[in-house]
């Protein structure tokens, strides 16, 4: 499911919850995109490209829409390394000491890498627009 490789550990399949085995993330720094750990709250929504808009409004000068196309192609590609975290990583050590109702055991792969590029930052955004934070 969502181009993830064989072995990932499943928590949910609906919505998608799945960690890598531990010797995946040992593999490198950067994590590969099928290995990368995936948490959902809820239903991914399903939106035709076409129809997808990204509003900045609120403490702004000017509120700005963006169409998907806009928002990969107007700004400045920047390359940012990060690493995401789900709070729940670990939680089943946790589990060992006291059951949590309701949470999913999560064991030490709920962390990534991610080598990104193409993306335009908030602070472009912001800038555009004349934020007053």
């Amino acid at each position: 499911m969502w181009g993830k490789r064989e072995d990932m550990i499943v928590r949910d399949q609906s919505p998608f919850n799945a960690e890598p085995p531990a010797a995946v993330l040992a593999e490198g720094g950067v994590t590969a995109l099928d290995a990368f750990y995936a948490r959902n709250h809820g239903a991914f929504p399903d939106i035709p490209v076409e129809e997808w808009r990204l509003t900045v409004d609120g403490m702004v000068d000017n509120a700005l829409e963006l169409t998907y196309e806009e928002l990969t192609t107007r700004f400045a590609a920047h390359l940012v390394v990060a690493t995401l975290a789900c709070a729940g990583n670990r939680r089943a050590e946790l589990l060992k000491v006291r059951p949590i109702p309701g949470k999913d055991p999560w064991e030490h792969g709920a962390i990534s890498t991610a080598d990104v590029d193409r993306r335009a930052t908030c602070r472009c955004s912001r800038g555009r627009r004349g934020a007053s934070r």
